[in-house]
């Protein structure tokens, strides 16, 4: 249900933006062709009722110029927007889609951008489509994710979202290209938390490819995907994001091994982050990752985590009633599976029943953790 939200909010943007640009074209077109009223609303009435027949007619008109110029891209972005049929008609076309990734790699800076938001319309559209876009366009894309332009650049992240939300097969060819290392070095970019939207869309990105069926954390090059996380600062809202991408990593059935910088980089922003979130949705993923961590860690991380609680003048059992305070059920289980790993690897039994003398745990959970 997350991962539907998530691409159904990208889509969403995809609409809203092209709207926006459709609307600015209208105006464009008005005052180049000075056109009169009655010509205006019939050329509006045609953009936006556009039929498998003028996709068709457009297919053919590319292939025959070997080219497609703005008013091509802007018509087959509009029909793409329109109905799943249009986008069905263009994809069975041959050489159609060879065209706008001609456009995509020319030396026009505008029209790689309007080929790119075509692409990114046509992504909407199902698997084999996307895998059709992957297959002849995935490398580029990916490239273009550390273009100086804005609109280039969130284009053909959009483009690469929907290719790895909609189907295993375009998901695997991204993977091929390194999609994963390149989201996981703009993640972090020094410039990175500088722009909220695009941090936003980068990690979904990631972290869709990360949760993919076709994922294998054994055949992976997770030090990639982890070498500078050291380097983001405790205060950085990445790190928020960085919890999902370790969590997504499936580190319990990696061999990749964390160095204890960056455990105790793990332990500092969990600490920090736990400490100071006033909304436990904010501490999902901090707390899935400080389980799955001291599970494979053990006392090796449960010394860090306690030399970071002293730092801040805290204790684990400070830390877990904070947790256990937002009284939700759900919320609440996930720190009892964290609560379970630390006195599993704690091997001191004093330790262990002063820890659990000093928690407060919801009254309604209580007893079937005492019996678990």
């Amino acid at each position: 249900m997350e991962q539907k939200n998530s691409v159904e909010y990208i889509r969403k943007k995809i609409r809203q933006n092209f709207q926006a640009h459709r609307n600015n074209q209208r105006f464009q077109e008005n005052d180049s062709f000075r056109l009169g009223l009655g010509e205006i609303k019939s050329l509006v009435e045609e953009i936006e009722n556009l039929t498998e027949k003028d996709v068709h007619g457009l297919c053919v008109r590319i292939k025959r110029k070997k080219h497609a110029d703005s008013n091509d891209l802007f018509r087959l972005s509009q029909a793409f927007l329109q109905s799943i049929e249009n986008i069905t008609m263009f994809a069975k076309t041959p050489g159609a889609l060879q065209i706008i990734v001609k456009e995509l790699t020319g030396h026009d800076s505008e029209q790689q951008i309007r080929a790119a938001e075509t692409l990114c319309n046509l992504s909407l559209g199902d698997e084999t489509v996307c895998e059709k876009i992957a297959t002849q366009a995935g490398s580029y894309l990916i490239t273009f994710l550390e273009s100086v332009d804005f609109r280039l650049k969130q284009s053909s992240l959009w483009t690469l979202i929907n290719i790895v939300s909609t189907g295993k097969k375009g998901a695997e060819i991204l993977m091929s290209m390194e999609i994963i290392s390149k989201c996981s070095d703009i993640l972090y970019s020094e410039n990175m938390s500088e722009n909220v939207d695009l941090l936003n869309d980068i990690a979904l990105c990631l972290n869709l490819t990360l949760k993919s069926e076709i994922f294998n954390p054994t055949t992976v090059d997770l030090g990639r995907v982890f070498e500078n996380i050291t380097k983001i600062p405790l205060e950085d809202e990445r790190n928020e994001f960085v919890m999902e991408v370790i969590f997504n990593s499936h580190i319990i059935k990696s061999s990749y091994t964390f160095n204890i910088e960056q455990l105790k980089y793990i332990a500092q922003v969990t600490v920090k982050n736990i400490l100071s979130s006033s909304h436990f949705s904010k501490m999902l993923y901090h707390v899935r990752v400080l389980a799955n961590v001291t599970f494979i860690y053990k006392d090796t991380f449960v010394l860090i985590l306690e030399d970071v609680c002293l730092n801040v003048n805290t204790s684990f059992a400070n830390l877990l009633n904070h947790l256990f305070s937002f009284d939700d059920e759900s919320f609440t289980k996930e720190v009892l599976w964290l609560l379970k790993n630390i006195i599993y690897v704690t091997n001191n039994d004093t330790k262990t029943n002063n820890l659990i003398s000093d928690l407060k745990i919801p009254m309604r959970i209580s007893n079937t953790f005492i019996n678990s």
